[in-house]
C-alpha cells in the first residue's frame, strides 16, 4: 500500500526505526465540521488494522457514527504485553452544545449495548497496555446500560481525557475489573446535568468487581445529572481492595459517593459537591479514608460513616437546607475517625434542625471525633452534637442518650460551646448541667443516670435507691452528688460496694464515687463515700418515713408530723426522736412516736 492508497483511506502512516506502526489521522480534515462523519465499518476496520498491528491509531476531528464499538475488535485475542492505542483529536468542550463540538465524538446510532466496550479477553490473556481517550462518546442507551463498558483492564491501561454524553435513561460508565489501570480527567454527563431538581435515573460512574482486585486510580472526574454520580463496590462478595477517588467532582445528583461493604481500604481525596439532594458520601466500607470534603450548595447528609474504621480528616460542610446534617455515624461500626473538620451553619432563617454531628450507633462503638463548628455559639434551631449512641453489649437500649461512644467526642455546652470530651473512659470530663431530681427515680428505686461524670441529686423527698441506672457506661468512673436528705442507697445484686445501707441525712451532703461494671445487668460498684453536714440542723422525716426506716442513720432526727405531749392525732407539730433498733422514740416518754 503506497501513501496515495492510506489518504484515500484518511489516514497516513508514518514509520520508525525499533517502533512500532502509528496511524496518524490526514491533517488536512483538522478543521472539518464534527457533521462530516465516517460510518460505523471504517472505525471498526480502522481499529482492527491497528489492533492487530500493535499501532497508534490517531482519530481525526470528526464523528463517527457506529452501533457499539468493540476493544479489542471481534476475533482477536489479546497477546500479555501488546501496546495499543486509539486517542482522538479532543473531546470538544464538556458543557458546549452538541452541535457545535469540535474534536473526535464517538456516536451511538441504534445501540442495544455500550457505545464503546472493552471486552475480557481469553483465558490467561492479559489486557497488554492500551491507551484510550481525548474523545467524546455520544449515544441513548436504556436503563442498565451504560455508554461506555469496561469488563476487566488489568496491567498499564490508561483511559484519559474523554467525555461521556448520556441522552437516555442509562449509565455513563460501568467498569469491572480495573486492576493497576487509571481512568482521569473525564467529564460523565446526561441530559439533566444542568437541572437542579430533577427525576434522576443512572449511575454516572460505577465500579463493581467480577473478582477480588485493586489498586484502581480514578482522577480528576465530573459527574453531573445522574441519580448516584459514582459507586464503589457492590452487594456480592468480590472486593474493591486499596483503590482511589482523587478530585472526583458530584454536581445536580442525588447521591454522590456511594461505597458498598465490598470496598476496602478506598481512599477519596478531595471530593467536590455541589446541588446534592441526598447524600454526599454513603460509606459501608470497610477502613475508607476521607481527605478534605468539600460540599456546599445544598445536600441533606454530608458523610454517612457506617463501615468499620472509616474516617475523615479535613474538608468544609456548608449546612444551609433545613434537616441537614453535616456527619452521620450510625449503624454498629467500630474505630472511626473525625479530625479537623469544618462544619458551617447556614445563614440566618436558614438550615433549621440542623446537626453538625448525628451519632446513632450500637454495640459500643469506638470513636474519635474532634471538628471545628462554625459559628461557635448556638445554633438556633439546630445542634452541633446530636449524640444518640448506645451499648446493646451492656444492657442498654435504643432510648439511650450519647452515652455508648467510647472514645473522644465533641460535647456542647448550655452556652453552644464544644470541648473536646473523653467519652467511657477512666473519667469522663463532661458535666452535665442537668440537675437530677425525683423524677429521675422511678417507683422501682432505681436512679437514671446520665452521660455525664459529674451528676448531682436534688430530691424533695425522701427516696431509697436499689439501682443506679447506667446501661450504656460500662467501665466509666463517676461522681455523684447528693444534695439533699432522705436520700438512702441499698446494696442490690446491681447496686455493689455497700454491706448494708448508705444513709444520707437532711443537712447532709454526699459525694458518692462509683464505677459501671461490664456485664449485661450492667452493675454499679460504690467505691467510695464522703459525707459532711453543711449546717447543724437536725435531719427531718415524716412518721410514716421512719417507720420504713429500720437502721440507725447516725443520730437523733426530727419526726416532722410527730406529736408531742398533748397534741390530738393526727395534730403533730413535730418533735425529735431516737432509735432504739426496734423503733423510733420521743424523748420526752421514751414511747413509739406517732402522727
Amino acid at each position: 500500500m503506497n501513501r496515495r492508497d492510506l489518504l484515500s483511506a484518511g489516514m497516513t502512516l508514518t514509520w520508525s526505526a525499533g517502533i512500532a506502526a502509528c496511524w496518524d489521522a490526514d491533517r488536512a480534515d483538522a478543521f472539518a465540521l464534527p457533521a462530516q462523519t465516517h460510518p460505523a465499518d471504517d472505525l471498526d476496520a480502522m481499529i482492527a488494522r491497528a489492533y492487530r498491528g500493535d499501532q497508534l491509531l490517531q482519530l481525526s476531528p470528526k464523528r463517527y457514527r457506529t452501533k457499539g464499538v468493540a476493544i479489542p475488535p471481534p476475533g482477536n485475542d489479546e497477546i500479555r504485553g501488546r501496546p495499543f492505542s486509539v486517542l482522538g483529536a479532543g473531546a470538544g468542550e464538556p458543557f458546549g452544545q452538541e452541535m457545535f463540538q469540535a474534536g473526535t465524538v464517538i456516536e451511538g446510532i441504534g445501540t442495544t449495548g455500550p457505545v464503546v466496550h472493552f471486552k475480557s479477553r481469553a483465558a490467561r490473556q492479559g489486557s497488554g497496555s492500551i491507551e484510550w481517550g481525548k474523545q467524546r462518546v455520544v449515544g441513548a442507551t436504556s436503563a442498565g446500560t451504560p455508554l461506555i463498558k469496561v469488563d476487566s483492564l488489568a496491567g498499564l491501561n490508561h483511559l484519559h481525557d474523554f467525555v461521556a454524553l448520556q441522552h437516555g435513561s442509562g449509565d455513563g460508565i460501568s467498569a469491572g475489573n480495573l486492576i493497576t489501570t487509571t481512568v482521569q480527567r473525564f467529564f460523565v454527563l446526561n441530559d439533566d446535568w444542568a437541572k437542579v431538581a430533577a427525576a434522576r435515573s443512572g449511575t454516572g460512574f460505577s465500579l463493581t468487581p467480577a473478582m477480588d482486585f485493586g489498586l484502581s486510580f480514578i482522577a480528576n472526574c465530573t459527574v453531573r445529572g445522574f441519580k448516584t454520580a459514582y459507586q464503589i463496590g457492590d452487594e456480592q462478595s468480590e472486593r474493591v481492595l486499596a483503590s482511589k477517588l482523587f478530585m472526583p467532582e458530584s454536581a445536580a445528583v442525588e447521591d454522590g459517593i456511594r461505597v458498598a461493604a465490598s470496598a476496602e481500604g478506598l481512599s477519596i481525596d478531595t471530593p467536590y459537591f455541589e446541588g446534592v439532594s441526598g447524600t454526599c458520601i454513603f460509606d459501608e466500607g470497610r477502613v475508607t479514608h476521607i481527605v478534605n470534603p468539600y460540599a456546599v450548595l445544598s445536600f441533606h447528609t454530608g458523610i454517612d460513616l457506617r463501615g468499620d474504621g472509616g474516617s475523615v480528616s479535613g474538608g468544609y460542610l456548608g449546612l444551609r437546607e433545613r434537616d441537614a446534617v453535616g456527619i452521620r455515624i450510625g449503624g454498629s461500626p467500630s474505630g472511626q475517625g473525625i479530625w479537623g473538620c469544618r462544619i458551617v451553619w447556614g445563614a440566618a432563617g436558614r438550615g433549621d434542625n440542623v446537626r453538625g454531628i448525628e451519632i446513632a450507633q450500637s454495640g459500643d462503638p469506638l470513636l474519635f471525633a474532634f471538628v471545628g463548628f462554625h459559628p461557635s455559639g448556638p445554633w438556633t434551631g439546630g445542634r452541633k452534637v446530636n449524640d444518640q449512641s448506645y451499648s446493646t453489649a451492656h444492657g442498654g437500649a435504643a432510648s439511650g442518650h450519647g452515652s455508648g461512644v467510647i472514645g473522644l467526642l465533641m460535647r456542647e455546652s448550655a452556652a453552644g460551646a464544644t470541648l473536646p470530651c473523653l467519652s467511657r473512659a477512666a473519667i469522663n470530663l463532661h458535666v452535665d448541667a442537668r440537675i437530677l431530681s425525683d423524677g429521675d427515680i422511678d417507683d422501682e428505686g432505681t436512679l437514671q443516670l446520665s452521660a455525664a461524670s459529674v451528676q448531682r441529686l436534688q430530691s424533695a423527698q425522701a427516696a431509697e435507691i436499689r439501682r443506679l441506672a447506667a446501661p450504656n457506661l460500662p467501665d466509666k468512673t463517676g461522681v455523684l452528688i447528693v444534695e439533699t436528705g432522705g436520700i438512702t442507697f441499698r446494696p442490690s445484686s446491681t447496686l455493689k460496694g455497700i454491706a448494708e445501707p448508705l444513709v444520707f441525712g437532711p443537712g447532709e451532703l454526699g459525694v458518692v464515687h462509683y464505677q459501671i461494671l461490664p456485664g449485661s445487668n450492667a452493675s454499679v460498684l460504690i467505691t467510695a463515700v464522703h459525707r459532711s453536714r453543711r449546717t447543724p440542723v437536725m435531719p427531718a422525716f415524716t412518721v410514716a418515713a421512719l417507720r420504713s426506716i429500720r437502721e440507725g442513720i447516725g443520730g437523733p432526727v426530727l419526726a416532722g408530723d410527730g406529736r408531742r405531749s398533748g397534741e390530738a392525732a393526727g395534730k403533730g407539730s413535730g418533735c425529735p426522736v431516737w432509735f432504739d433498733g426496734e423503733s423510733w422514740r420521743t424523748f420526752y416518754d421514751n414511747q413509739p412516736v406517732d402522727a
